[in-house]
């Protein structure tokens, strides 16, 4: 079994999610170009237009997505940072002694 740590772990999520918003954003980009040239054949602006819409509503979700991985992957490391500043706990020793 591999073992990661907290930060191998993030640069990981951190990557997979860029490359996932890179490749969204293409095929969005892709999506647009169609969408031009249908306009250019068939001129159904309404349509066009709701496509664009669509694809601007969908690069919207992907980067609010990819602020809430941010964000999750900050608060890891916050909490790995706190659970590291804790010592370990131990018992108590009573040192006094009854007579």
């Amino acid at each position: 079994m591999i073992e990661l740590s907290g930060e191998a772990l993030g640069i990981i999520c951190t990557t997979v999610v860029t490359a996932a918003a890179t490749i969204a954003t293409l095929i969005g980009k892709i999506g647009a170009v169609k969408v031009r040239l249908d306009m250019l054949e068939n001129n159904h602006l309404a349509h066009i237009k709701t496509q664009l819409s669509s694809l601007e509503a969908k690069t919207i979700s992907m980067g609010t997505r990819l602020s809430y991985v941010e964000v999750a992957i900050s608060r890891y490391h916050d909490n790995k940072d706190q659970d590291q500043d804790k010592e370990p706990a131990g018992r108590e020793v009573n040192d006094k002694q009854e007579v």
